[in-house]
């Protein structure tokens, strides 16, 4: 499989909602026959036909919507890894222990009901620690 990149995936999907090369181009700020060779070679890439063009009209395929949703899908991920990513940077992660919270109702108390109530936001994992009976020890991460 060759590569596809973002920029294909970008160029696509403004054709993909404006169903017109120029406008999307202007969208992009580039030139209308960059976005239709970008989009050809993002074609040839999938090995699929995603848009049918003629001289007047720009449609998509079957598999041209079905790939809009799917990479539409796949740019809000990628933006959303991307943020969190900056905001563990931003702020580093730190982690907090209450060992021995043997009661499984005492460690609900502070689960994720409470965990919404803290800024910034915490994650708890809990696990079971090696004792005698089932001791639970609960890992608050602040990020």
């Amino acid at each position: 499989m060759q590569n596809v990149t973002l920029r294909q995936l970008e160029a696509f999907l403004v054709v993909a909602e404006e169903l017109h090369f120029g406008r999307a181009a202007e969208r992009l700020s580039v030139s209308a026959p960059w976005m239709s060779h970008t989009v050809r070679d993002l074609e040839r890439a999938l090995r699929v036909e995603l848009l049918s063009r003629t001289t007047r009209t720009v449609e998509l395929t079957p598999a041209g919507q079905v790939f809009a949703g799917l990479a539409s899908q796949i740019l809000t991920e990628l933006s959303a890894a991307i943020k969190t990513v900056r905001s563990i940077n931003a702020a580093p992660l730190r982690a907090l222990t209450a060992p021995e919270l043997r009661e499984p109702a005492a460690w609900r108390r502070i689960g994720p009901r409470e965990a919404r109530r803290y800024r910034p936001p915490v994650s708890i994992c809990t696990r079971l620690t090696p004792n005698l009976e089932a001791t639970r020890s609960m890992r608050v991460l602040i990020s």
